[in-house]
């Protein structure tokens, strides 16, 4: 992971088998702090997202909803939230398997981030049920969004080789601050 780089000696006498062995204790202790910041970092972001779709997790949305409604209140700015449903998503799981819904919901993970900008926060709230903050977004331009992403899931059925093509729906819900 890193590289322990030593030169200039003072008193110019080469390195000895003592300086090899504090020097090689020293790496290792680095070795590890490093290895657990890394593991932190990894447990941090596990804690975080959710595994299935790779999105936020409720954890994650309830901070950034209370993060933004103070932005939006402090500088009287406009926040909207999409709530989004799939439209028979039991079905999906009950007649083609979880597996299949699984790959449902990862498509749609995939299609609604193509219609949200950057600054908004795409969250899995639970089973079928996601999240979408908008910063700066007006109940005109959360409607706009909420039409898109309608449109986006049902443009084309959701496919998996060798499958049966599944056309799926999604109803959205809208609030705006």
């Amino acid at each position: 992971v890193g590289v322990v780089a030593l030169y200039d000696r003072t008193d110019r006498r080469p390195f000895d088998a003592t300086d090899e062995d504090a020097l090689s204790t020293l790496a290792q202790q680095a070795s590890i702090a490093i290895d657990n910041v890394q593991l932190h970092n990894e447990a941090q972001r596990l804690s975080t997202t959710d595994p299935l779709t790779g999105l936020w997790n409720f954890r994650y949305l309830s901070m950034s909803l209370a993060r933004e409604i103070e932005r939006s209140t402090r500088f009287d700015r406009p926040l909207a939230v999409l709530m989004l449903d799939l439209d028979h998503f039991k079905l999906v799981n009950d007649v083609h398997g979880h597996a299949r819904g699984d790959t449902v919901l990862r498509e749609l993970a995939s299609r609604v981030q193509e219609q949200i900008r950057e600054v908004d926060t795409f969250a899995r709230y639970g089973g079928e049920e996601f999240v979408v903050v908008l910063p700066e977004t007006t109940v005109e331009g959360a409607a706009q969004l909420a039409d898109r992403i309608c449109q986006a899931v049902r443009r084309a059925p959701f496919r998996v080789d060798g499958e049966e093509p599944l056309d799926i729906t999604v109803s959205v819900g809208g609030a705006a601050f």
